[in-house]
């Protein structure tokens, strides 16, 4: 399986042996590479691996921290207050890690000129 390049990277400077939150994580692709290659601690309190949330409404209900990382990858551009939900991870995370989109890509650009609209890209394929 090819796994996104960017989630390769971030992946190589997780430790192994460590719990990872995993915010925004789509279908769940760098757990996947995570479990496989860094046997991290998946679950969360009651064995619960994944939680549907607003990442909007802040993530109140995790103690401080409570993981060793907290990941954001290719998530921030849809937040509405960003500086509050980075504010929450540095305190339940002891490193966050965080990745964006390049909208200064020149097919994004052209997108952006062209359509009024943020990019569709095979990295990001949802219209928002």
């Amino acid at each position: 399986m090819a796994f996104r390049k960017d989630l390769l990277l971030i992946s190589s400077w997780i430790k192994p042996n460590t719990k990872v939150l995993d915010l925004g994580c789509g279908d769940g692709e760098l757990l996947k590479i995570l479990k496989q290659d860094k046997n991290i601690k998946l679950s969360l309190k009651n064995n619960v691996n994944v939680l549907q949330m607003d990442l909007d409404k802040g993530l109140n209900g995790f103690e401080l921290e409570s993981f060793d990382y907290v990941v954001l990858a290719q998530s921030l551009q849809v937040i509405k207050n960003p500086k509050e939900l980075l504010n929450q991870m540095l305190g339940i995370g002891k490193e966050i890690i965080i990745s964006f989109p390049n909208m200064g890509y020149w097919s994004s650009r052209i997108q952006l000129l062209t359509r009024g609209v943020m990019p569709v890209t095979g990295n990001l394929p949802y219209a928002w």
